[in-house]
């Protein structure tokens, strides 16, 4: 099965922003899931500090969105 994609947002002084280095501000990033319904992210692809950005991003990827972007974003 196909990898599916994920927009996310890490508050600030979280751990994915403070590693990310958005610590102070937080910061939006897609992910990469095993499926479109499994639970176990893949990896994080890139951060961004705008919500458009990361949708941006996420629109140029040819993978699915996961089942839970529909009740994360947009």
């Amino acid at each position: 099965m196909k990898q599916a994609k994920l927009i996310e947002y890490a508050y600030p002084s979280s751990t994915t922003a403070t590693k990310a280095g958005y610590g102070k501000t937080g910061c939006w990033f897609v992910a990469l899931y095993e499926s479109d319904t499994s639970s176990k992210e893949v990896e994080k692809l890139k951060f961004f500090t705008k919500k458009q950005e990361a949708i941006t991003f996420s629109e140029s990827l040819p993978n699915p969105y996961h089942t839970w972007h529909k009740y994360f974003n947009l």
